[in-house]
Parts: C-alpha cells; structure tokens; sequence
C-alpha cells in the first residue's frame, strides 16, 4: 500500500515537477490499492481503453477530479452485492423515537428530497458514536437507497474500477466547510454554509502546489458557472482564497469541459 502523504511537508518542501507528479499519483493511487486486488471480475464493465502493458506515473496525462454531494454511501451503494462490511447489514433497523423501528426502503424515484446536512442535524444522526438517529433526526428519507437497476451507470463503474467504502467526508456538517477542506484538508473553523466574501482566506491549497511546481489545471463549474446560482458560490471554494479569486482558470463553465473533451484539450 502506498505510503501516507504529508499534505504540509508538500507546502513546506522544494520538489521539482517530477516529484511533485509522483507524489500526487500516490495520492490518487492510495484507494486503488486498498480494494483491486480482491475484487471479483466484473459482469458488466464499462468500456474503456484497452490496456497496453504496464505504465507508470509518468504515463498519466489528465486527472479529472469530479465531486458531487448530498448522497451517501449506503443510499447508492449499502445493497451493491460486492459492498461486504461496508454495506447494510442484514435486519439493519434505526429507532422512530416512539419505541419501535424502521427499515431502510427501495426509493421509486430519482428526485428525491434534499435531507438536512447541516451542523446540527447530522451531530444528532451520528448521536456521539452511536448512529441511531437517522430516523429521528431527518426523517424517513435518510433511510431510502438505490440499486443497480435504478443507477446502472454507478454500478458498472463499480464493477469495473475501485469502489471506497470506508471514505467520508472531512466534516459532518454542510457543503462549504466540506468544499473548503476539499482544496486545503482543513474547515479554518467553518461549520456552517457562511455568505463570506472572495478573495479574504490565506492559506495553502491543493493549486498552490500544482502551479507552483508547473502542473496545469483548471476547474470546470457547474451550469453556467461561477455566480450563476447561490450554490455555486459554495461548490466552487477556491474563490474564496486571496490567491486565486482573480484567477480565470477558476471559472470554465461544463459547456466548457465538454467541447474540452471533444477536442482532446483538457
């Protein structure tokens, strides 16, 4: 298994690009270790290149980094038949606060309600370890998941590649201290969805080291990008940093990413 990596010692020590290109392949390469090894053959693989003996770090030209939010592990994945320890357990039931139980369910529908993911409220689902008050605390929604028939797609990306069970978020708490920690492994204290300005946060990011060690990137924007919904101001964090708030490489709209993909520029 790959060694851990230091995030600070990469802020506080000279690397050349090759190093720096090294190191950042181990991060992304730490999950794939955990799991590759003992993962059944797939039955329904999504297509990808054909492999072309072995490769290396230096092989790699592109990471695309994509996050989304809102779902966990257990909705999507808890009944996927190769999830062992890190999927429901069998006769799993969660307290309704009146002396009885509830049972996880079968959603029928993709457009589900946004359940609360907020400071509070997820402090009283996680109720100091014992992880008893889904129910009680959100409602019958925290319990509702999906199977592959629903969400094909994920579960062919599953069966093809590394699927992360024991992976979480920094913070239980909302989308922008999550965001925030995203690009720099710390909250700097947020625990809330806070309308702060651009430009005001100091500290390292993931992109600090990237540009300073020559590595090109860019951050693609959901819909029509930056600014164009209150949300967005929170997906997108580095905007909040005095170092690249200005920065346009900040604000590639999707329409952006994809002809990016059709014309092989990323």
């Amino acid at each position: 298994m790959a060694d851990t990596i230091n995030l600070q010692e990469y802020f506080e020590t000279p690397l050349s690009r090759r190093s720096a290109l090294r190191q950042l392949g181990a991060l992304a390469g730490v999950s794939l270790a955990l799991n590759a090894c003992n993962t059944p053959p797939s039955t329904n693989p999504v297509q990808g290149p054909t492999a072309s003996g072995p490769g290396s770090i230096d092989s790699i030209k592109h990471i695309v980094f994509a996050c989304q939010e809102n779902r966990t592990f257990d909705n999507y994945f808890g009944y996927y038949p190769k999830a062992g320890k890190f999927g429901v357990p069998a006769g799993y039931t969660q307290p309704d606060g009146k002396g009885g139980t509830v049972t996880p369910y079968h959603f029928r529908l993709h457009d589900t309600s946004d359940i609360h993911h907020d400071w509070q409220t997820i402090h009283r689902e996680w109720n100091n370890g014992k992880m008893d008050g889904f129910f009680t605390a959100d409602g019958k929604s925290s319990l509702g998941y999906y199977n592959g028939s629903d969400i094909p797609y994920y579960y062919a990306l599953a069966d093809s590649f590394t699927l992360c069970g024991n992976y979480f978020c920094y913070q239980l708490g909302p989308t922008l201290p999550n965001r925030i920690a995203l690009w720099t492994g710390t909250t700097g204290g947020f625990t809330r969805n806070h309308r702060i300005p651009r430009g005001i946060l100091t500290w390292p990011t993931i992109i600090d080291l990237l540009d300073d060690h020559n590595i090109s990137w860019k951050c693609y924007n959901l819909g029509t990008g930056m600014g164009s919904t209150p949300e967005v101001e929170f997906i997108n964090a580095l905007p909040f940093f005095k170092r690249w708030f200005k920065d346009k490489r900040l604000y590639y709209r999707e329409t952006d990413y994809y002809n990016d993909l059709k014309e092989g520029s990323l």
